[in-house]
């Protein structure tokens, strides 16, 4: 029952591949944001759908709002998977078992992730440090497994 932690899987290869995609995602809307703050001579904490449009027009200002919403959607399927995996792995052996494999981490990462764009979409903070180091765990993570292949994962 639940998610098999065999990194070989049909799951395991669509959580790599949600991951490249969302890691491809974020930074591509954080160039997209910055290039707006540097042509409105702000900086990116400040752009809004306002200063979209005026820097790349109604076009640019929704493919990047889509783009936005496809990334959150990946992040809630890739953090429960993530979950799935804890739960199963903690239904085996206890904490000791969960200790021992990363998926803990990417949980975590993708529960503060989803935490941080709910306070954001509520005007609570602004999650531009939160995105950079979500990316950069992403970034750490992909590059981990393409280049090692185990079940510590």
């Amino acid at each position: 029952m639940g998610v098999q932690p065999n990194a070989g899987n049909g799951w395991e290869t669509a959580n790599t591949s949600l991951g490249a995609f969302g890691l491809a995602s974020g930074i591509k809307e954080t160039i997209i944001e910055g290039g707006a703050a540097l042509t409105r001579g702000t900086n990116i904490y400040n752009v809004n759908t306002t200063c979209l449009i005026r820097t790349y027009g109604i076009s640019g200002a929704k493919y990047l709002k889509y783009s936005k919403a496809l990334g959150v959607v990946g992040s809630v399927v890739s953090t429960g998977y993530s979950v799935g995996k804890v739960i199963d792995q903690f239904n085996a052996g206890g904490w000791s078992e969960v200790g021992n494999k990363r998926d803990v981490l990417d949980a975590s990462v993708g529960i503060l992730g989803l935490g941080a764009t709910g306070l954001a979409t509520l005007g609570i903070i602004n999650p531009i440090g939160w995105g950079i180091g979500v990316l950069i765990y992403g970034g750490a993570a992909l590059i981990y497994d393409a280049v090692k292949n185990d079940e510590n994962r």
